[in-house]
């Protein structure tokens, strides 16, 4: 019903839009595309068209879906051909080496079958294959090595036995076929790797007897000063010995402090850490210090360099002028020159066994003081709990004489 009505309306007479041509129904007043004012002047008559609008709109999404499917056959087609070409190119040189080969190998064996059957000198060249029109490249030269013949090039003795070179070329060590060597009657496996040595190597090394390292159970080369390896050659200049054991000196240059490898001074059998540290000194250090025990100061556990004069270093020498002797205790001074006074660490006064602290006072005495007085017992006064000197005459001071 509505599409019959849509059928009328348009066989009437329809309005352009004089600005954009758009079709108008004949009631319009402005175009609905561009918006200006119709002229009713500008009336046409259209024929009856029978079609809706959604069939118009459908039909260029269709042409577009089919231009698309035409492009992607045809890309696919054209990939199928490329491929199937190189295929078949493939297969072709394929057929063509396995024919070359093929018609190659029958033209070298039917030459040797007809020199053999005719027992006339075999011809060794082969001719050129012309059977294959397509190949017009000339057949490489083939020389056929006569059966148990050295490979030698350019020699035609017999091979020796299990071996592939004749008794000429072959390694002259024993159960070796390999063969010799240009310079040598040796393979390069038993020729001795010294250049310009053609003599054969030890068993078991690199080198002949000339050229290996005298230090037993070593395969290594000599030096050139040396007759012994870089290893086990002394590292002084112009020095031949070899080293001692887990050293890199000989015995003549190594450090005779026992367990020490290093070397040795020049003007002392032991090194510089083993050396006494005493200028002109060549002994060797006491224990862990760094003096000999000439040198050493006579103190226990004390390694400390002697003072002059002394046979105790500085801090434990007698402070008396003169005195070689140690200190006693925890004083200054020796047994000899310390004050006989118990606990007292001071020198003894001239001619006397104590310290002028503890000495007498009395004149010439040189005795011990008595208590807490200043004189000795000969001289103090006889009173109990006096301290005075006593008179010339008394046994009592001046205040307790009677």
């Amino acid at each position: 019903m509505q599409s019959k009505q849509k059928s009328m309306k348009a066989s009437k007479a329809t309005l352009i839009c004089e600005k954009c041509g758009n079709s108008l129904l004949p009631d319009t007043i402005f175009c609905e595309l561009c918006g200006t004012k119709v002229s009713t002047a500008s009336t046409v008559e259209t024929p009856t068209v029978n079609t809706t609008t959604k069939e118009t709109d459908s039909t260029p999404k269709k042409r577009t879906g089919t231009i698309l499917l035409s492009v992607s056959l045809c890309v696919l087609v054209v990939a199928t051909v490329i491929a199937a070409i190189c295929i078949i190119n493939g297969l072709n040189m394929f057929n063509n080496d396995t024919a070359f080969d093929n018609d190659y190998s029958w033209s070298s064996q039917q030459t040797i079958d007809d020199s053999q059957s005719n027992n006339s000198p075999m011809d060794t060249t082969v001719h050129p294959i012309t059977s294959n029109p397509q190949n017009t490249e000339e057949k490489p030269p083939h020389t056929a090595i006569p059966a148990n013949s050295c490979l030698n090039p350019g020699c035609d003795n017999s091979v020796s036995a299990l071996g592939d070179y004749c008794a000429v070329h072959t390694c002259d060590k024993s159960n070796c076929n390999n063969e010799k060597v240009s310079s040598s009657p040796y393979c390069s496996i038993h020729k001795c790797s010294a250049i310009t040595c053609s003599n054969a190597a030890n068993e078991g090394g690199e080198y002949c007897s000339a050229h290996t390292c005298t230090q037993s159970g070593c395969y290594r080369i000599k030096s050139t000063s040396s007759s012994y390896c870089f290893v086990h050659s002394c590292s002084v200049t112009s020095c031949n010995n070899a080293t001692v054991s887990s050293g890199k000196y000989c015995s003549v240059h190594t450090c005779a402090q026992n367990g020490c490898y290093n070397k040795s001074s020049t003007s002392s059998p032991y090194c510089s850490l083993h050396t006494c540290s005493e200028a002109g000194c060549d002994n060797a250090a006491n224990g862990i210090g760094r003096y000999c025990v000439g040198h050493t100061c006579y103190e226990r556990y004390c390694y400390s360099p002697k003072s002059f004069n002394s046979n105790y270093c500085y801090t434990h020498s007698c402070n008396a002028t003169g005195c070689k002797n140690g200190r006693s205790g925890y004083g200054r001074y020796c047994t000899e020159h310390t004050c006989a006074e118990s606990r007292c660490t001071s020198k003894k006064a001239v001619g006397s066994e104590y310290c002028s602290s503890h000495e007498c006072m009395h004149g010439a005495c040189h005795n011990a003081r008595s208590g807490y007085s200043f004189y000795c017992h000969e001289h103090k006064c006889a009173k109990s709990g006096c301290n005075n000197q006593k008179s010339l005459f008394s046994n009592y001071c001046m205040i307790h004489d009677d």
